[in-house]
């Protein structure tokens, strides 16, 4: 493509307006006339005068204020004029600007969408050949003309191992959760689920309070198994009758005590109770429930 002919824009003579106006003359009349009502203060006899007076100089004033205006925009007309065609040679640069806007936006939209898609077959490989299981995303930065595909690669190593760095450190962190589980669930009846503390750090917990957690478990955990404990031993264990309900008998050569016993209160209780007799080996038989 040929380059343009360079463009040259001689500077024209600037000669700026010159307004001739009886101004000295206007000015020494004006500061003549004021000076006669300097100090005047108004009282009820000069209220109508001054009043008028102040209407005159409001007139007066509004006249040079047209004159000012008028002049003004009849010395702006060739600069109105200057604008605008500066401004229609500005338009034909830009016409042909945006033309070529669209075609260059469209050829750096097609070379990006090109290196994604090689970016995209790095990713690819450089994962498998690093056999690891995870997911990189095209990062904006890469898709820059600056952006080499050495630098690319070395970034998605380094994202590699960054990967494999936290996975190796949430491994070792669950080893430990396991293990403080392991050793908290010691001695309890009913362990302590592994999952839910899993779960936790999973879910963004730090160690440290995952680890508290479980020892706060395991504590309260063996409050409640001492407590059931304690009331299954007092309710199973049978309260002696009195001596003087207990009668023995001898049947052959064995000596056998027999007690009567009346008990009142939980179903439950009771049916633990004498499950907790026949245990024993003893006899017994129920007279009314």
């Amino acid at each position: 493509m040929s380059k343009m002919n360079e463009l040259v824009i001689k500077e024209t003579k600037l000669i700026s307006p010159v307004i001739e106006w009886d101004y000295e003359s206007i000015k020494e009349t004006v500061t003549k006339e004021l000076k006669k009502y300097e100090g005047t203060v108004l009282t009820d006899e000069t209220y109508a005068d001054i009043k008028k007076f102040r209407s005159e100089l409001n007139k007066y004033t509004k006249i040079a204020d047209d004159f000012r205006k008028r002049i003004k925009k009849e010395v702006n007309i060739p600069v109105g004029i200057f604008e605008t065609q500066v401004k229609e040679i500005m338009g034909l640069f830009a016409n042909t600007s945006n033309n070529f806007d669209a075609q260059i936006k469209e050829h750096d939209e097609k070379e990006a969408q090109a290196k994604r898609e090689a970016i995209e077959l790095l990713i690819t490989k450089t994962i498998n050949d690093r056999e690891v299981v995870m997911g990189i995303l095209v990062q904006e930065s890469w898709l820059l003309k600056g952006t080499t595909m050495k630098k690319i690669g070395e970034e998605i190593e380094e994202t590699i191992n960054d990967y494999l760095k936290a996975i190796e450190q949430i491994n070792a962190d669950l080893g430990v959760i396991n293990q403080f589980v392991i050793t908290n669930s010691s001695g309890l009846k009913v362990p302590l689920e592994l999952e839910k503390y899993e779960d936790s750090y999973n879910n963004g917990n730090a160690l440290s309070n995952v680890l508290t957690d479980i020892g706060t478990d395991a504590n309260k955990q063996k409050e409640i198994e001492t407590k059931v404990e304690t009331a299954t031993i007092k309710s199973v264990t049978p309260q002696l009758p009195s001596r003087e309900k207990v009668t023995t008998e001898t049947i052959g050569t064995k000596e056998t005590t027999k007690i009567t016993i009346d008990i009142s209160g939980d179903k439950e209780k009771i049916d633990q109770a004498l499950d907790y007799i026949d245990q024993l080996g003893l006899s017994f038989s129920k007279l009314d429930f």
